[in-house]
């Protein structure tokens, strides 16, 4: 009875060690809201930039923090609002981009992201296309909920292979095989995002095209890659100081990773 009471103690002991980090990170969180409220009902600039700054800070701590980057959708749209309330229009647009991947079929990122996106006159976020729609799977799920899916199918898989094997009849065999072929297209798209798609980044800061990796090195082109543009990341040198990117308007350069982001 002793050693059972023992067990029981050091059970919830040890419940209460792993829920103490989730209370404190919905603490942040709330302070987090009510500062961006607070800044929301500001009556001078000085009161809104002091209460947005401070829920910055508090959703840059909970970023940093977050156990998962999988499980911050709704921080980074948090974080893209506040950047936004900031005028800091090219870092909204990273978050909203973050935000986007996790929350693919959310129109309210989308249409924050737009409208951050045209604070800086850069060209909306694209739309979903034909080719796009007929593989929602990969484009309006995010890739947490793509390997949601793949457990769940797998674990029915398992079920239905169970109940062949039981039972032998030909629609649990049937069911097997239509599974198994959306399993492989849905790990194909993981695979997809995991190795293969590409890294695209966000210009935080103008900054040049240089032709090497170095401001010694001549431009590519005269005028800036402005703040709030997508480019493509095609290699990182330098010791990660130098990224070799591919710009909208097809130019290839170097710019330092200072002035970019990866989204």
């Amino acid at each position: 009875m002793r050693r059972l009471k023992r067990l029981l103690v050091g059970f919830f002991v040890l419940l209460g060690c792993f829920s103490i980090p989730g209370f404190a990170l919905q603490d942040i969180a709330q302070e987090a809201e009510q500062a961006y409220q607070k800044g929301e009902q500001a009556s001078t600039i000085a009161e809104r930039k002091v209460a947005f700054n401070q829920a910055l800070t508090l959703y840059t701590q909970l970023e940093s923090q977050s156990e998962s980057v999988y499980s911050t959708g709704k921080l980074y749209f948090n974080m893209g609002n506040t950047y936004y309330q900031l005028a800091e229009y090219s870092w909204a647009i990273v978050y909203y981009y973050r935000a986007l991947q996790l929350m693919p079929t959310s129109q309210k990122v989308r249409y924050n992201l737009n409208m951050a996106l045209s604070k800086v006159s850069a060209s909306p976020a694209e739309e979903m296309s034909i080719f796009q729609d007929a593989l929602f799977f990969h484009f309006y799920l995010s890739l947490p909920e793509r390997l949601q899916w793949l457990s769940y199918l797998a674990l029915l898989m398992i079920i239905f292979g169970s109940l062949y094997l039981w039972y032998g009849w030909w629609g649990y065999k049937y069911m097997i095989i239509v599974l198994a072929v959306v399993w492989g297209l849905l790990f194909a798209s993981v695979l997809y995002s995991r190795y293969v798609e590409p890294i695209n980044a966000i210009v935080v800061t103008p900054t040049a095209l240089y032709r090497d990796a170095g401001v010694q090195y001549a431009k590519v082109i005269e005028k800036p890659i402005l703040s709030g543009r997508k480019v493509q990341v095609i290699e990182v040198v330098d010791d990660g100081k130098w990224l070799k990117v591919l710009s909208t308007d097809g130019n290839v350069g170097y710019v330092p990773n200072t002035a970019v982001k990866i989204i």
